[in-house]
């Protein structure tokens, strides 16, 4: 990817597998607001146990910018945790409809 080979101009290369943001074999990106992931699944019957943001900022140019910061890492997590509905991206736990449980936001 061009980001990485900029970013290994830039950092250096440390010879180190970069993280994934995913766990998919092959990722593929969409973009949701919290609201509409969570009333897309609601929509195609399944109920919201939790769920709460991950990162507030997300992405190739983030990533090539801040990766060697952690202090900077700490702080995106915690302010994805606290402000869910602005946050680059989700934790969802959800299952199966079925009659008498409410999700809930944790």
């Amino acid at each position: 990817m061009i980001i990485n080979a900029v970013k290994d101009l830039i950092w250096g290369s440390s010879g180190e597998s970069r993280p994934r943001s995913t766990l998919a074999a092959s990722p593929h990106l969409q973009f949701f607001s919290s609201k509409a992931i969570l009333r897309l699944l609601e929509g195609h019957g399944f109920v919201i146990e939790a769920w709460t943001g991950s990162v507030l900022m997300a992405g190739p140019f983030s990533n090539l910018f801040f990766s060697k910061f952690q202090s900077f890492l700490r702080w995106n997590c915690r302010m994805g945790t606290r402000f869910p509905g602005i946050a680059a991206g989700f934790f969802i736990l959800c299952r199966v409809r079925d009659e008498g449980r409410v999700g809930q936001r944790v």
